[in-house]
């Protein structure tokens, strides 16, 4: 497996696409499509005169599996200049040149290449050790001494990645109400920049952190505990998720203990977590060859992970792991509806529907019309959550020179900075109302491209009572439908959708207004 972070950005030209190519022994090669528009705010104020020097961050990761690694090379394809590639492995020692790079694509930097440069292979490899150590601790002894404290409580063993999200805030208040249970929890996780396993223990007020091996490791850990309950949360980045399904059947074959499978992503159904297929657009979850076929040319970095390029062979193991389950959890009708699609045959006797509740109460606003639309966007909007749309919809208001503005409260996770469209940056919950009350947005759009299995920001949104769009599609849909306020439309070209929102700020503040 591989982990890459950096920033690159060009003088003059757009990149547009980062690429990881993965070549094995085998002969074949994987593509990974590295995420961009990460900001970078150090790269911006030392390149002023750059404008995406802004949002040049990027990072990469990928897996081949058991197959010997023959080559890999970094791909940086610009909008019109030609393409640079950098070759990570089998290092060459031009590759890194920073005048050759320029030269052929712009400005491109790597913190790897320069500390490879300075320490030599063998010393960075040291210091990204050290670094993927800092908050991890590795002590043996004090593990082990941990694992004999807990000795005859309650334990809940916890699966569950550590990238943050609604699956991290979830475990974190299921965590809480363990704790004020008496019981001991213990999280599995999988930290990605240093493709490492860890375990958090919590008891009481004290979280202790270990680096641990393997699932074998984990599962040594495990049997010297009273486990009373297991739960899968979320195993999305784990370096070998089939495993986490056979190690979670084990133990509650070997302890007998309760367990209780949680549906906060599609991960259980396809490695493509978010179900969007090999060219980001959703699946809808079609036949077995269509979706081999998908998962073959998809170059998405978690699919790749994963490592599973076969439907009929993913399906069985996480299968084993529903069927088995004591109790299996979704959030929306929606979530119901796809994971009885793809497990038609399983009984769904102990499937159970409970929506999340807000843990953060929202007053009710009252919006402006303004003099004309003004488009509001809430979260951290990556490439599933609707970046794109939103960049698209920002590009057809400059084209069609209209005086429309887009506010984006949070993040968006895109290569170049859209015209007419202002970025808040990161906000708590708590401050969210204040934000959207000053800022001069009208109708929100909800514009992620998945179907979520349930969404904060969209009860957020309904909670403040704000006319909100979604597609038609998942969670959001479930509840945008019957919103008084909500509007549910098609996924559709930036122009039709930039006219439904258009029209929806009509009927909402014009045609309201005019019967009043």
């Amino acid at each position: 497996m591989i982990f890459l972070s950096g920033w690159a950005c060009h003088e003059t030209d757009l990149i547009r696409r980062i690429r990881l190519f993965i070549e094995v022994d085998t002969g074949s090669t994987q593509i990974v499509d590295a995420e961009m528009g990460y900001a970078r705010g150090d790269v911006a104020a030392h390149f002023p005169d750059i404008p995406t020097a802004t949002k040049a961050g990027f990072i990469v990761y990928g897996g081949w599996g058991s197959a010997m690694l023959r080559s890999l090379r970094i791909e940086f394809d610009c909008a019109n200049a030609a393409s640079t590639n950098i070759s990570l492995f089998p290092l060459t020692g031009t590759a890194f040149s920073l005048r050759r790079a320029a030269r052929s694509a712009g400005l491109l930097w790597s913190k790897g290449a320069q500390l490879i440069k300075t320490h030599g292979v063998h010393g960075t490899l040291t210091k990204v050790r050290n670094y993927a150590r800092r908050r991890t601790k590795i002590d043996e002894s004090a593990l082990l001494a941990l694992i004999a404290s807990a000795k005859g409580a309650r334990v809940v063993w916890i699966i569950d990645h550590d990238m943050g999200g609604g699956a991290n805030q979830y475990r974190y208040q299921y965590v809480q109400s363990c704790l004020n249970e008496g019981k001991v929890v213990v999280v599995l996780s999988f930290q990605v920049a240093s493709l490492g396993y860890f375990i958090q223990f919590h008891a009481n007020d004290r979280v202790d952190r270990y680096a641990i091996g393997t699932l074998d490791d984990a599962c040594e850990v495990a049997r010297q505990l009273q486990i009373v309950q297991l739960v899968y949360n979320c195993a999305v980045s784990f370096r070998e998720p089939i495993q986490v399904c056979k190690l979670l059947v084990r133990l509650r074959n070997e302890m007998g203990c309760e367990l209780l499978v949680l549906l906060h992503d599609y991960f259980p159904v396809c490695p493509s977590h978010v179900l969007l297929n090999s060219d980001t657009t959703y699946c809808g979850l079609p036949d077995r060859l269509t979706c081999d076929a998908c998962l073959n040319a998809h170059s998405g970095g978690f699919v790749s992970m994963a490592n599973v390029r076969d439907i009929e062979l993913w399906r069985k193991e996480w299968g084993r792991l529903i069927e088995l389950a004591d109790e299996v959890q979704v959030f929306s009708p929606s979530s119901w509806k796809l994971l009885l699609r793809a497990y038609p045959t399983i009984s769904h006797a102990r499937w159970r529907l409970y929506p999340h509740a807000l843990p953060t109460q929202f007053p009710s606003l009252t919006l402006k019309a303004g003099k004309s639309l003004h488009i509001g966007v809430v979260g951290t909007l990556g490439i599933h959550k609707g970046a794109n749309v939103v960049a698209g919809i920002a590009q057809e208001i400059q084209d069609a020179r209209l005086s429309i503005p887009i506010t984006i409260f949070g993040t968006s996770q895109t290569s170049e900075p859209s015209p007419g469209v202002r970025v808040t940056g990161p906000y708590t919950p708590e401050s969210l109302p204040t934000l959207v009350d000053a800022s001069g947005a009208n109708v929100f759009l909800f514009a992620s491209i998945w179907p979520e299995t349930f969404s904060y920001v969209a009860h957020e949104l309904c909670s403040m009572g704000l006319p909100v769009v979604c597609f038609d599609m998942g969670a959001q849909a479930d509840l945008i439908h019957f919103y008084r306020k909500g509007t549910v439309i098609k996924l559709a070209k930036s122009r039709d959708l930039l006219e439904e929102l258009v029209r929806v700020w009509e009927e909402s503040y014009l045609l309201m207004n005019k019967f009043i």
